[in-house]
């Protein structure tokens, strides 16, 4: 799972996957709030959710983000 958002939100950032680390904030990655919304859509959309946007204030690292996924999204593990 923390593979695959590291995927989804470099695609959205328009940044290689690799320059995103587990514990840099979003925020400081440059994540604004018209790109929170397509990050967000895409994590509804692969995981059948219905987050609103501001999972990612609650949740402002790749990693603090795929350990409360991997809680609410059944036979995923971070």
């Amino acid at each position: 799972m923390r593979e695959h958002l590291r995927t989804e939100l470099a695609q959205v950032l328009g940044i290689a996957p690799q320059e995103i680390a587990g514990d840099e904030s979003f925020e400081d990655l440059g994540l604004d709030s018209v790109l929170e919304i397509a990050f967000v859509h895409s994590l509804n959309m692969a995981y059948g959710l219905s987050e609103r946007r501001h999972i990612v204030d609650r949740y402002p690292t790749l990693d603090r983000l795929a350990d409360y996924l991997a809680t609410v999204v059944p036979g995923r593990t971070p």
